[in-house]
């Protein structure tokens, strides 16, 4: 950091701001997430007092469904005509900003090797019967307790639901019976 200026001015097309101690933190944060990562300078343009650099970048983020983080673009830097320290930082990129957040969704992966991202790719593809039977097994485990506690309070008090307030047992009997139903279907479809 030291070629830049200590107010220098960093812009991409997220956010734009001030200060190498705040580009820092923010690279510290993302980077330490970054895995397999991969940088291309293709080419380069001297202007008067500027550094364009063109570029390709891809890496694999450390979450658990393992997105691909991928762009291409350029960095000019503008230089300070006294100290010769870089004074602004700007990146412009060839894909859409909002293209790069979705492909966050989606794991990086040709193939899902976890739960995680099979979520996350049934999320990303708007799938939400995938969604439901990724999550079918966790509202099970969730729900059936308080049906369970609803049942065994029934028995000892011959009073009917209403243990808990609101519709909140009803829901729990709702999202336990079909994610029991869910999970039958599953199980039926393997055996076919």
């Amino acid at each position: 950091m030291l070629a830049y200026d200590d107010d220098c001015v960093f812009a991409d097309p997220f956010v734009s701001f001030s200060g190498t101690q705040r580009f820092v933190n923010n690279v510290s944060n993302l980077g330490g997430l970054m895995e397999d990562i991969k940088l291309n300078i293709t080419d380069w343009e001297e202007g008067e007092g500027s550094l364009k650099a063109s570029w390709t970048f891809s890496c694999i983020l450390d979450l658990p469904w393992k997105p691909k983080l991928a762009a291409g673009g350029s960095t000019t830097h503008i230089f300070d005509e006294d100290s010769g320290l870089v004074v602004k930082h700007i990146e412009e990129w060839s894909v859409e900003p909002g293209k790069v957040a979705k492909s966050l969704l989606k794991p990086g992966m040709p193939y899902p090797t976890s739960k995680a991202e099979v979520f996350m790719m049934n999320v990303s593809e708007g799938d939400v019967k995938g969604v439901w039977f990724e999550l079918s097994p966790l509202a099970f485990k969730f729900s059936a307790p308080v049906v369970a506690l609803s049942l065994v309070a029934n028995a000892l008090t011959g009073d009917g639901p209403h243990l808990l307030p609101g519709g909140f047992e009803a829901t729990a009997y709702s999202v336990a019976t079909l994610a029991a139903l869910t999970e039958v279907i599953k199980f039926i479809g393997q055996l076919i």
